[in-house]
């Protein structure tokens, strides 16, 4: 069981229950444990992980039906297994009714079982979700760094670019079809928007990114090794600003200078006396249509 002290945490039982017994018990504890958790932390959620089912059995449902739905209705939600099909997708509509957007479709970006195969093909999973309606659920994102970890950490930059906003480093070759596509290639944000919310303003922010090649305190180097503390990382610009060129101006992340952490947010472009430019690197407002 896995339950955030912050704001979002799942319920993962993957073991049979003693007796069936025990199933209903299990449904009245997750109701109890969500009430509470509200009340403890402001804007919790809890879900209930595509798992034990009714009977008591481990049968991973890979939809939301009449096995299962006795845990989505005790707490917020669903975070469904990874192997669905499309008509899994239409079954958890169904049997959601008002409550479409508290089923969490799960996508392993490992492709273990996953409609698309995962990985940069996540997309595809993604827009049989959107087009259904449902939430979703991303397992083990890391793989863009665990799956080439050979590669070094210039390659885990430009892999994180290319899965979440689609965007291809300068040189890399790419299939023969990928060369007739006008824009980033299809991704994560293709289906799912940037959402930026401030804590407060003023917003102070050095663009750490909460890891480094050495560490910096006030502009100066104190240390050559490299790091990672992700409790340390500043609020960050706009993914898909990062790498940028669009005849405007070059932003890129430094980790070769920076006033505190490890790295610092470099613009740059060649300019006469009188030029003047803009660049947009945070949202700080979200369209809401109701």
């Amino acid at each position: 069981a896995v339950v955030s002290t912050q704001s979002t945490g799942f319920v993962n039982i993957e073991s049979k229950l003693p007796n069936p017994e025990l199933a209903p018990k299990l449904a009245n504890f997750m109701k109890i444990l969500t009430e509470q958790t509200h009340k403890g932390i402001d804007g919790s959620i809890v879900l209930w992980y595509d798992s034990v089912i009714e009977s008591g059995e481990l049968k991973w449902q890979d939809e939301l039906n009449e096995k299962n739905k006795i845990f989505f209705d005790s707490c917020d939600g669903i975070f469904l297994n990874y192997c669905w099909k499309k008509h899994s997708l239409e079954n958890s509509v169904r049997n959601a009714g008002d409550r479409r957007y508290d089923v969490y479709v799960g996508i392993d970006i490992f492709g273990r079982g996953v409609f698309g195969g995962g990985g940069f093909e996540t997309h595809q999973a993604l827009k049989l979700i959107s087009e259904a309606q449902l939430s979703v659920a991303l397992f083990a994102p890391g793989w863009v760094y665990e799956n080439f970890q050979d590669k070094g950490p210039i390659a885990f930059e430009d892999n994180e670019l290319r899965f979440w906003v689609g965007k291809i480093p300068k040189g890399q070759q790419l299939k023969e079809h990928d060369y007739v596509r006008i824009g980033p290639l299809p991704s994560v944000q293709t289906y799912i928007s940037y959402r930026f919310t401030p804590p407060a303003l003023p917003l102070p922010t050095f663009f750490n990114q909460g890891r480094g090649l050495s560490y910096f305190i006030n502009g100066k180097r104190v240390s050559h090794h490299s790091w990672s503390n992700l409790s340390l990382q500043d609020i960050l610009p706009l993914l898909e600003r990062v790498g940028r060129n669009d005849g405007n101006i070059d932003c890129m992340v430094n980790y070769e200078t920076s006033f505190t952490g490890g790295s610092s947010l470099e613009f740059s472009k060649n300019l006469t006396h009188s030029d003047s430019t803009r660049c947009e690197i945070f949202k700080l407002f979200q369209t809401v249509y109701t």
